[in-house]
């Protein structure tokens, strides 16, 4: 009798990936809105623990995603997201805007499911959350990540932020155009 063959998972994501990259004309970019806050908590399930320390510099347990999606305050930041023709969010841009003395600012994050990277959808994210920034006068985005997180450190030097490598982490800022 032949060996049991224990299931590969790094198979089925190279093949989830592969289909993925085939549809990817089929996504659509979109505000994700409050009415959403579901298909943002199903994305943020989806992310491994360690992309989950990358997003949020810090560990997040299932029911601390929960609570984070939940206290989400849509009318303070701005969500922007590429959906996959189920409606399934696949990659999220959050905005969230402060001053600094009365200079306008905005903390930006991104995550992408593990399937959709390299595809160049963060990076239309950040372009898109520029142009938002630039509508509505933010005169500077600050974008922080860890050190570790080659995909976010390769859009950082795409877009020719300002960065400031520190314990580990990543700081980073882009002045808006005027």
């Amino acid at each position: 009798m032949a060996p049991h063959t224990p299931f590969a998972p790094r198979l089925c994501v190279q093949q989830f990936a592969a289909a993925a990259r085939m549809n990817i004309a089929d996504l659509h970019l979109s505000l994700v809105s409050q009415e959403e806050r579901y298909r943002m908590f199903a994305h943020l399930l989806r992310l491994s623990d360690d992309d989950r320390r990358m997003r949020f510099m810090k560990g997040m347990s299932d029911r601390e995603l929960e609570a984070f999606v939940q206290t989400a305050d849509f009318s303070r930041a701005t969500r922007l997201g590429w959906f996959d023709p189920a409606g399934e969010l696949v990659a999220l841009c959050e905005g969230f805007s402060y001053f600094v003395g009365s200079r306008p600012h905005m903390e930006v994050a991104f995550s992408t499911d593990a399937a959709w990277r390299r595809l160049g959808l963060a990076k239309s994210l950040f372009t898109e959350m520029a142009c938002h920034a630039q509508a509505v006068g933010v005169e500077c985005l600050e974008l922080h990540c860890d050190s570790r997180n080659a995909g976010m450190r390769s859009l950082l030097r795409s877009v020719d932020a300002q960065t400031c490598l520190e314990a580990g982490e990543v700081d980073a800022t882009w002045a808006v155009p005027s």
